[in-house]
């Protein structure tokens, strides 16, 4: 026997409701519930996920990246300290995660930073012989990354063996980067050439060289003349050392019970202040401690302006002299960057 509902409408074949005055069914009166279509197991999971697990089920390429715990390494030891949470990295920790950044290096803009087209342009045009990276640390510091030591060492060294290049008349300093890196302190640690002079012949092989520039710091590479051994006067090493040390002038070669006087001659080593932390100066002169005056800041962002110097019976269509560049500037040229 065909029923009949409380509004008066009769069932439909389907299974849904039609009332009689056309009008849809409210809910609780006979119709369908807006979530009746939703599986029920499927409502039930959802309640008990956690945001973490919705944002891991539907990764983003260009959003936040989830945390996956069971991927995780566990690293550090969580503790107190003066009743402030802590946590503890140990130094095998630490060197692996400075490890897995490579070969990085810090420049360092004192004045004004140029913006970063002009950074990419003068990086370009240094011609690296593999891949890198570079992107702001702040306003003042920019972390490079080299996929080959070779680039590495060549930018640590500057040119001409300064640790300075110049990116649009903009002074950058160079330092290697360390996982104790502050930004208020500049890294004593350089990649200083030298020179081993009357060096045996048969210690220029690359083992005997490395082991060599281990006594003076840690050794980085040699120059094209000592791997090939097309001049055998002296050997050329570049090595890392600490700056805020004298480096050592001469080692003793100790051959076969023979022992010998190795005299090392190094390039330019530049100078390392200790109060302030910083290269370019010693400490007696540094101004940051007040043992003399501070000399004027410069404003790298304008270009100088050409003021003609005439004397008398000078012709008016001549150009006068260019100044000679002073220490520290350089001639403009055609690249951003000083020529190796």
């Amino acid at each position: 026997m065909e029923g009949t509902l409380r509004n008066g409408s009769r069932p439909r074949n389907d299974g849904g409701t039609k009332a009689d005055n056309g009008v849809p069914p409210k809910v609780g009166e006979g119709g369908p519930l807006p979530s009746a279509n939703i599986p029920l197991a499927g409502r039930q999971s959802n309640q008990t996920k956690s945001m973490a697990d919705m944002v891991r089920e539907t990764p983003n390429p260009e959003g936040p990246q989830a945390f996956v715990p069971e991927n995780i390494q566990s690293m550090g030891y969580a503790t107190t300290s003066n009743k402030i949470p802590a946590i503890y990295f140990s130094g095998a920790e630490i060197q692996k995660l400075a490890t897995s950044l490579g070969h990085a290096i810090v420049g360092k803009f004192s004045h004004s930073i140029p913006a970063s087209h002009q950074i990419q342009k003068a990086l370009d045009n240094i011609k690296f012989c593999r891949g890198f990276s570079w992107r702001y640390i702040n306003a003042k510091h920019i972390f490079v990354q080299f996929e080959d030591i070779t680039d590495y060492a060549r930018f640590l060294s500057g040119p001409k063996g300064t640790p300075i290049w110049y990116i649009d008349r903009h002074p950058m300093r160079v330092f290697k980067w360390s996982p104790d890196f502050d930004a208020y302190c500049e890294s004593p640690i350089a990649a200083i050439w030298c020179n081993l002079i009357g060096l045996p012949i048969h210690l220029f092989d690359q083992s005997a060289l490395f082991a060599i520039g281990k006594l003076l710091g840690t050794p980085i590479q040699v120059d094209r003349a000592t791997a090939n051994k097309t001049r055998l006067s002296f050997a050329r090493i570049c090595v890392e050392i600490d700056i805020s040390k004298p480096p050592p002038e001469e080692i003793i070669l100790d051959i076969c019970g023979r022992e010998t006087v190795q005299q090392v001659r190094w390039d330019k080593i530049p100078s390392y202040c200790r109060d302030c932390k910083h290269v370019g100066h010693k400490s007696d002169v540094c101004y940051a401690a007040g043992k003399t005056d501070r000399p004027p800041k410069r404003n790298y962002s304008v270009i100088p302006s050409k003021q003609s110097h005439r004397g008398a019976g000078e012709n008016q269509g001549e150009q006068a002299p260019q100044k000679q560049p002073q220490y520290g500037e350089r001639r403009s040229t055609s690249t951003n960057v000083e020529p190796r």
